[in-house]
């Protein structure tokens, strides 16, 4: 891995002054160093958090992620690009570096209980302690009491405040053996609200009965008003997020997550040490699970002290010490940065091996610091002692035995991003933007020329945009004058080198990409909900008096009507919104959440609410288009996420179920002889579903025959037609009434004289979602543009339209008598002949 470029060693001033940062030698941290973790002192203005920023931006740019905890918003600016490369250059830094980063980062602002930027929640029982080793889990546990603890504003080091935490640390553990740890803090606080006697009786060993069930009240209020945003609103914090890793972190590709956790939409000292404990603890159980030896993401917090002080211990505490002790083992550096180190837990410092000192003032900071100074470089300890209060901001004593043998004076680089303090508006505004998404992860390639077998702009693939009618070739047709190329006999597998016609679409913004995100895990969340069980009848107990006598089964019946009637079958309330969600959806084919909220007159927030409940109630489905997601009613039954977004044609099938079974009976007759050798099949069932076949129109110039051309100044016929494609491996479809369909390769030498469906079938135009179709043969279907080079290469035709036709086949499922399972065997449903597709 490259070294990081964090700025320049000072040298001494010449006669001239100071020697420009350009000619400065460079100074660079090994990577590998930073997983001894490394730490910033200085003074508010020293360049502290600048010089962390540097660390992050050479991070990134090596292709790490970060995650940084910004308790001001000092950090929320490196989403801000540098503007001025010139400026750069003149500051030493190679814009080429600045691009780099540029291209590779993907910046998210995480804004805890709040949409300002990107919501995140933090439930403390969200954490899965049963997949833990046994010692972790019971530290898991451990720090889960201890968090929720100092929620309920108990001080930790108190007496009451430490038997709570002996209450829900029992309370867990004892929940954890038996299975049934809570899934959430509401289940939990449901548990301790329903305490038996005996339970609590235990737990008074450890705190007063009183007290236990004041507490638990407390609890109950964390969940009501204001408050429950904080374990509720956003996407659930995991690491995985954080890091942009796996299916559900909405990554970007080519892109390097830089996560920053912007703490000021919390309001309390509490609700921020509880949210900075759960998220270094499940970043805790993430390392645990994914150990590396090499550098393999970075955890920042900036202004540290109040989060582990020397003497007082806030909830986050125990997990920040633990992480420091542990991260190295397992690829996770550290990085933290302090204006005051008198403030900071030595023990916790000690943990850190490079340091990098600004200007301190106090001597109380100064103290603290001479001992690990003296312990690193204690030839030099009192020169730089000396030094410290005289540094201006951006100059550091920078101390890595593991990067250096003695000590130097760094000069910080100066940012590829802005430095700036962001608030709530400014981020707000910020995540509406799409950043990274609207930049290549590639460097920019040079503009290639337009060649001749580039695909006209209104000629889009059937999947993306409404497809032109035939008329439309009418009128081409009349125009068409131009000589048309030879072709080479090639095989459609070789013509997929062609260039492919591609589309600019507008980029999400980093706000709408993880509402998309949220979206979609509800989505799998409702779609893993069991359906419920539907009771039946004939299960039902039998009523008391049917096991009487005959006297009392009478008595029993008329007292049971003459009490009461039979109840009325509840009437289903109507959701007014959702049927109006639902006709709008209708109506408009489909719909993207701004589309939804722009025709509905309602917000954002409100829109996916109610996109949300029409797919809950199965009434609607979500897709992808492009970067955007889409919503369209199952009752429209169109199919936008296939593309069919119209009545699609059909070929009628000629073929009822009971020519299936009879085609069935064919062969199964086949396969044996005289009944005594093969298999002895039955047909089990027969199900009709529809293919996919590509219809390719063309025009073709054919040469008229001998007699024609004396009698003609025309040497040629132009002719309009079309030819219907394999969508995968693009052969050419024959059909002829009475023999079946085949697949071909070049069945004529003119694509004009193939028989094919043409004059042989019927077409009617259905709704595609009444069609049972094989999904993934149309998702995967090959392009327009291979479609149509491919055709070139086989035929001297001018391709023009393309359009979906679906053809009807028979599935027959044949079981073998004495064995499991079946054997499928495909037949057309124009002719009943076997179908090799």
């Amino acid at each position: 891995m490259s070294e990081f470029f964090i700025g320049f060693d000072r040298m001494p001033k010449t006669p001239e002054g100071d020697v420009p940062a350009i000619e400065r030698p460079a100074l660079h941290l090994e990577a590998d160093t930073l997983l001894r973790h490394m730490m910033a002192l200085g003074s508010s203005g020293s360049g502290k958090t600048v010089l962390c920023k540097v660390v992050i931006e050479e991070m990134i740019r090596h292709g790490l992620p970060a995650i940084c905890i910004d308790p001001q918003g000092d950090l929320c600016s490196l989403a801000l690009h540098a503007d001025d490369p010139e400026f750069l250059a003149s500051k030493g830094v190679d814009p080429e570096l600045a691009a780099e980063f540029k291209r590779k980062v993907d910046p998210v602002i995480f804004t805890p209980a709040s949409r300002k930027g990107i919501a995140l929640s933090a439930d403390p029982m969200a954490i899965d302690v049963d997949s833990l080793q046994t010692r972790d889990r019971v530290y898991a546990i451990s720090s889960i009491a201890t968090m929720v603890v100092s929620l309920l504003g108990y001080d930790l080091d108190s007496d009451d405040g430490a038997g709570l935490v002996a209450v829900f640390d029992k309370a867990l553990a004892q929940l954890q053996k038996r299975n049934d740890f809570p899934r959430d803090l509401e289940a939990f606080t449901k548990y301790l609200l329903h305490l038996d006697d005996a339970s609590k009786e235990e737990f008074g060993r450890y705190l007063d009965v009183k007290k236990i069930d004041h507490a638990c009240q407390k609890l109950a209020r964390l969940d009501v008003g204001a408050r429950r945003l904080l374990f509720h609103e956003g996407l659930a914090l995991d690491t995985d997020l954080l890091l942009g890793l796996g299916e559900h972190a909405g990554a970007l590709p080519g892109k390097t997550r830089l996560s920053i956790v912007y703490l000021n939409t919390l309001h309390s000292q509490e609700d921020k040490e509880f949210f900075v404990a759960a998220l270094v603890e499940r970043l805790y159980n993430w390392m645990l699970r994914n150990p590396s030896k090499e550098p393999q993401a970075m955890f920042y917090i900036d202004e540290v002290a109040p989060f582990i002080p020397p003497v007082r211990k806030p909830a986050c505490k125990p997990a920040l010490s633990l992480l420091f002790k542990q991260a190295r083992k397992y690829g996770v550096c550290c990085l933290m940065a302090t204006q005051n180190p008198a403030d900071v837990d030595y023990k916790a410092m000690a943990q850190f091996g490079t340091w990098a000192i600004g200007r301190l003032t106090t001597r109380q900071d100064m103290k603290k610091v001479q001992p690990t100074v003296k312990s690193l470089d204690p030839v030099n300890v009192d020169s730089i002692m000396e030094e410290l209060p005289a540094q201006k901001p951006g100059q550091f004593v920078l101390i890595s035995p593991d990067n250096f043998e003695h000590t130097h004076r760094l000069q910080c680089r100066w940012l590829y991003t802005k430095h700036e303090t962001l608030d709530d508006e400014k981020i707000e505004a910020l995540m509406d933007e799409p950043l990274a998404a609207a930049i290549s992860p590639e460097p920019p390639a040079p503009e290639v020329a337009d060649t001749e077998e580039a695909i006209d702009d209104d000629e889009d693939e059937f999947g993306t945009v409404h497809a032109r009618r035939a008329e439309e070739f009418e009128d081409e047709f009349a125009d068409e004058t131009e000589t048309l190329p030879d072709s080479d006999d090639e095989s459609p597998e070789e013509a997929e080198e062609s260039v492919e016609e591609t589309i600019e679409e507008e980029p999400l913004s980093v706000r709408d990409r993880f509402y998309e995100l949220e979206d979609d895990i509800q989505i799998n969340r409702i779609d893993a909900e069991p359906e419920p069980e539907v009771s039946d009848d004939d299960d039902e107990p039998l009523p008391a008096f049917e096991s009487q006598g005959v006297a009392a089964k009478t008595a029993t019946r008329i007292l049971q009507i003459a009490k009461a009637a039979p109840p009325k079958p509840e009437q289903p309330e109507i959701d007014e919104d959702l049927e109006a969600a639902d006709k709008l959806l209708t109506k408009a084919g489909s719909l993207s959440t701004k589309e939804f909220a722009a025709k509905a007159g309602i917000g954002s927030a409100a829109a996916r609410g109610r996109l949300l409940r029409l797919i809950a109630a199965k009434r609607a489905r979500k897709y992808k288009d492009g970067r955007e997601h889409r919503y369209y009613s199952i009752a429209s039954e169109l199919r936008p996420d296939l593309g069919l977004d119209r009545k699609v044609r059909v070929i009628v099938s000629r073929v009822t179920s009971n020519d299936a079974e009879r085609a069935a009976r064919e062969v199964r007759n086949r396969s044996t002889l005289f009944g005594l050798i093969g298999d002895d099949e039955t047909l089990d069932h027969a199900e009709l579903d529809y293919r996919l076949v590509i219809q390719l129109s063309f025009t073709e110039k054919v040469t008229k025959m001998f007699l024609r051309r004396i009698f003609s100044r025309e040497r040629h016929d132009v002719r309009l037609d079309s030819v219907y494609l394999h969508p995968g491996n693009l052969k050419i479809v024959v059909f002829q009434p009475g023999e079946g369909i085949r697949l071909e390769n070049k069945p004529e030498e003119y694509a004009s004289r193939i028989v094919d469906f043409d004059g042989s079938v019927t077409f009617e135009e259905i709704l595609p979602g009444r069609l049972k179709l094989r999904e993934s043969e149309i998702r995967n279907r090959k392009s327009d543009a291979i479609i149509k080079d491919s055709f070139k290469k086989r035929y001297s035709a001018s391709p023009k339209k393309i359009e979906p036709v679906f053809l009807p086949v028979w599935n027959l499922h044949l079981k073998t008598r004495g064995r499991s399972g079946s054997r499928i065997v495909t037949v057309d449903g124009l002719s009943g002949k076997m179908l090799e597709w």
